[in-house]
């Protein structure tokens, strides 16, 4: 062997092995590890990649950490551990990471919090680990202690067992299907890995249809199989088209952990970032009473935003609020923090209506993209919907498009005169969709029109007959104003039997509603149409034939 690659294997073996020793005290996870060793005792853990200068940083910093506190291991079970996400992707994905590194702490297999970024030096890492490591780790857990799914396993429900499981309020994953069906032939395995992953976090349950049907009649299943969860009283239906392992138990972990998430001022920075939209509690007072309501109100909503709770003084700053000590409630979306108007939250039926009507008012970005999730929400409801339908890659038109929903925002709602929602769609994943509701064929995109859902229509073009374009955003706000004002001339997405069914359909709303005036006008025309036929029979006297006199000119033969 040549000295030149003798010395080079040598220097290899020495990286090697001072790579190794670097980080002697904090183990290397990986998606089989990370099962296998952290579902017991409390686990630090650093997400990083290598090519991440932050991270190559901050290594000096994780060694010196771990190796000063290694003997947390044996007193504390306190373990410090790293996931390589260049080579970990999937498990990164899973834990939710968003940034590098990013520090996150597991208990007994389950995430309790992230470590802020803002608090990231010598300081904040020691008073942390100290307040974390403070309780004695040999208290054995209380006797009454509930550990959801503890077997890991899917249990067959009943109709006693789940009506037990749904009654109880706590989260129940839980599959409906048919032995014959083979979708869900498919699933099983899948659904029996999941149910591992989700031990002692998820209850996870099964009913099958031919057995239980009227379980499955009362739940709305349509098809099989159908997945939902359900949780104090709230049913989240599993829709993605996605039922890998990873989809699926994020599904679960997402809708069955807390509604309303407790973040840092730094978090809620990152996390404001992150999001489309995210609604915002603040409240230095720890106001029982205002999370109680936000807490009943956000499980309607948690498919369109996040929901978080910070009660840092410094997010009052943030967020430059004058009575810092008030609960205030926010949502920030597109760079903008709109306020909610209330003088009081107290948790009152009337409260939570109050509420929940400013967040359905608020709940969709500047520009949405349509989902299969949220279509239905989109198309429907008491606003017009601009809808352009592009090409997922086609940045120019997306660009235009946004820069005509920001015109309209300040040009102003009330201008305008209606309530207008800016959605677009990607032209491949709906294209049979917009052929047939909108007669767009692929040769018309990118295309731009208006969906009126509450009167069945849609409009392509302006008064004047101009097809509306993404290329003149006063055009086509103009063209928003004429449609509030009527002057637009649209075509119906309704087939001539749902046109009919619409014309029967108004009309006995009609009837329904205005039941006194149409029945005291059918009154008052039968008693005129009486009065009518009495009158023409006086005129005609007695019941013998009527005999008109003779006049002088007139003679009988």
């Amino acid at each position: 062997m040549p000295s030149s690659v003798r010395l080079l294997a040598v220097i290899l073996a020495i990286l090697a092995s001072l790579c190794s020793y670097a980080y002697a005290a904090s183990t290397e996870l990986n998606m089989d590890t990370f099962k296998s060793l952290a579902t017991k005792g409390t686990w630090f853990i650093e997400h990083y990649s290598p090519y991440c200068p932050h991270c190559i940083q901050f290594a000096p910093m994780w060694k010196k950490l771990a190796a000063e506190y290694e003997s947390l291991e044996t007193t504390h079970d306190f373990h410090f551990a790293q996931v390589d996400c260049s080579v970990q992707g999937d498990l990164c994905h899973q834990n939710n990471v968003q940034f590098f590194p990013h520090l996150q702490l597991y208990v007994d297999g389950q995430f309790v919090e992230t470590f802020p970024s803002a608090q990231r030096n010598w300081e904040g890492l020691t008073a942390f680990i100290a307040e974390k490591t403070v309780q004695d780790k040999t208290d054995p857990p209380s006797a009454n202690a509930y550990t959801p799914n503890e077997a890991g396993v899917s249990v067959d429900l009943d109709r006693t067992a789940f009506d037990a499981a749904k009654s109880s309020g706590k989260p129940w994953f839980v599959k409906f299907y048919a032995p014959w069906c083979g979708f869900c032939k498919r699933l099983a395995p899948t659904w029996k890995l999941m149910a591992d992953e989700l031990k002692g976090q998820v209850d996870v349950g099964e009913v099958n249809c031919d057995d239980h049907r009227d379980i499955c009649t009362e739940n709305g299943v349509a098809g099989y199989p159908t997945l939902k969860l359900f949780k104090d009283g709230v049913v989240h239906d599993y829709t993605t088209a996605d039922r890998s392992v990873l989809s699926l138990v994020t599904f679960a972990r997402t809708y069955a952990g807390p509604v309303v998430q407790r973040v840092t001022s730094a978090e809620l920075g990152e996390r404001i970032k992150e999001n489309a939209v995210s609604f915002v509690l603040l409240d230095r007072s720890n106001n029982q009473n205002a999370l109680t309501l936000v807490e009943s109100v956000a499980q309607r909503f948690m498919d369109s935003m996040n929901f978080y709770v910070v009660t840092e003084q410094q997010a009052a700053t943030q967020f430059n609020l004058e009575d810092a000590d008030k609960p205030t409630i926010v949502i920030a979306k597109d760079g903008t923090r709109t306020t909610y108007k209330s003088q009081e939250l107290v948790n009152t039926p009337a409260a939570q209506e109050s509420l929940a009507k400013w967040i359905e008012s608020e709940k969709f970005p500047l520009v949405v993209t349509m989902r299969p999730s949220n279509a239905a929400d989109i198309l429907s409801g008491d606003h017009i919907v601009a809808l352009a339908v592009i090409q997922a890659d086609d940045q120019q038109h997306h660009q235009q498009f946004r820069k005509i929903a920001t015109s309209y925002v300040k040009q102003g709602i009330k201008e305008s005169g209606a309530r207008l929602l800016f959605a677009q769609m990607d032209s491949k994943i709906w294209g049979q969709f917009i052929q047939e509701r909108y007669a767009i064929a692929s040769s018309d995109i990118p295309a731009l029109l208006l969906v009126d859902a509450t009167k069945n229509t849609y409009y392509k073009q302006d008064v004047e007959k101009r097809a509306l374009s993404f290329d003149d955003a006063s055009a086509f706000l103009r063209a928003v104003e004429d449609l509030s004002s009527g002057k637009l001339v649209g075509t119906s997405t309704l087939s001539l039997p749902g046109k009919m069914g619409q014309f029967f359909t108004h009309g006995y709303d009609y009837v329904r509603l205005h039941w006194i005036i149409i029945g005291l006008s059918v009154a008052v025309l039968g008693v005129l149409f009486y009065r009518l036929r009495r009158q023409k029979s006086a005129n005609r006297g007695s019941g013998l034939p009527y005999h008109r006199p003779l006049s002088m000119t007139e003679h009988k033969d």
